[in-house]
């Protein structure tokens, strides 16, 4: 699991033409009371609380999660306006989930717009437990023991959870749980990625990528069980990513074939497309690397396929990484490995003495299935959109207009740390 998970905000909506930093000093400035230091009188402002609905209702669709948050502090009359409003966001930079245990009862975010630090405590339920993800503004929590595993969905700013459920529902959970001496670790690798369809759990559907690809599953908040999913033909699926884009459920196979499924579940019916990996051109070609110590490249030893929803649209983003081994080989001399397959590469893995893993390229493609066939195209420029892909969290794009002194045409990932 990553190191640092992005917190991960899709919600597009309109932005401030006014810094929203100085606009809320200013209203915080005039809700607490200033004497004149000339007649030593106490200065009169408008009473803020008493504005009307339909400009709070304004405001509100102007500002991002953060935003929100302060400004529901300003008096009970606007947190009230707050927790009811269901007003699309303005955009919001990604926050990194900081390291934290097993036992912590709090989350630290990183906000890098900002530099800062941010701490939201758990909720009883969710205390001690372990964050896998995030989705929609919503992270994915993994509490409880190895017999009783508990998944929340939790809202860092609003402080609303919902439980999903138990991962016991799904029969390879138990076979998987039992090859591990170490339940956290049981837990944690059980889970590849889980992805909301909707800001609003209750209003939506979960998806997830479980046992190591094997399993795709769906689930509403208050169901009793996972829906496993299952080709009409039993063939075997290892499911690379998953992420919903206007309603339907696009999932990346490793091989396999085009294929566009209705999934039936409680009271609703969900379009899921399935796009194999090996519709995606290679188009990272070896190249030598010169280097004066003593390493040895394999040249993309892995390539990794991410979808990305993108103004409504659907994008593959294509990573290709490269491993580095030292300790080798002749001093002075470089040496550029082609390994054929993955038992191949594991086996010279094993036995080096360092690894290092370099993310060298990344490609990026147009998924288009509404004529019932897959079209894959190159995606030559991403006009003001910056990416950020991950490798167990929602990945999302934003425009970078909307964020002072931040770039366009830039991917943004999290390095996945290898296991063995």
């Amino acid at each position: 699991m990553a190191e640092l998970i992005p917190l991960l905000y899709s919600n597009l909506g309109e932005y401030l033409s006014f810094s929203l930093s100085s606009f809320l000093k200013q209203i915080f400035y005039r809700c607490t009371n200033h004497l004149n230091k000339k007649t030593n009188e106490p200065i009169i402002y408008s009473d803020w609380h008493e504005l009307q609905h339909d400009l709070i209702e304004n405001i509100l669709q102007r500002l991002n999660q953060v935003d929100r948050r302060r400004l529901s502090c300003v008096c009970k009359s606007w947190r009230s306006h707050v927790k009811q409003t269901k007003n699309r966001i303005a955009p919001q930079f990604p926050w990194l989930v900081l390291p934290h245990g097993p036992n912590c009862k709090s989350f630290s975010f990183f906000s890098m717009s900002e530099g800062a630090v941010h701490n939201f405590k758990l909720p009883k339920s969710a205390k001690g437990g372990l964050c896998v993800g995030s989705s929609q503004g919503w992270l994915i929590i993994i509490a409880g023991s190895e017999w009783d595993p508990k998944v929340y969905l939790s809202n860092p700013f609003s402080g609303s959870q919902y439980q999903l459920p138990s991962f016991t529902t799904i029969p390879s959970f138990m076979d998987s749980e039992s090859s591990s001496q170490d339940p956290i670790y049981s837990l944690t690798s059980f889970i590849d990625k889980i992805v909301l369809s909707s800001t609003e759990p209750a209003e939506g559907i979960v998806a997830a990528i479980l046992d190591e690809g094997l399993v795709l599953a769906f689930c509403k908040p208050g169901d009793r069980e996972w829906s496993v999913f299952r080709e009409p033909n039993e063939q075997a699926r290892e499911f690379l990513d998953i992420e919903f884009c206007q309603d339907t459920l696009y999932a990346v196979d490793e091989e396999g074939d085009f294929a566009t499924y209705t999934v039936e579940l409680t009271k609703r019916k969900l379009i899921l497309n399935i796009i194999p990996g090996s519709s995606i051109p290679i188009n990272f070609p070896p190249e030598d690397v010169d280097d004066e110590f003593d390493v040895q490249i394999i040249k993309e030893a892995n390539q990794t396929l991410h979808l990305v929803e993108s103004d409504g649209e659907i994008l593959i983003v294509q990573s290709s990484v490269d491993y580095l081994i030292t300790g080798v080989g002749e001093e002075g001399e470089d040496e550029v490995l082609e390994v054929e397959g993955e038992e191949e590469l594991m086996e010279l893995l094993l036995f080096r003495s360092f690894l290092y893993k370099s993310t060298t390229e990344f490609g990026v493609f147009k998924i288009d299935c509404s004529s019932g066939n897959l079209l894959v195209s190159n995606v030559n420029g991403l006009g003001d959109r910056m990416l950020f892909v991950s490798t167990s969290s929602s990945s999302i794009s934003l425009s970078a207009r909307d964020f002072e002194g931040f770039r366009e045409l830039h991917i943004l990932f999290d390095r996945q740390l290898l296991q063995f």
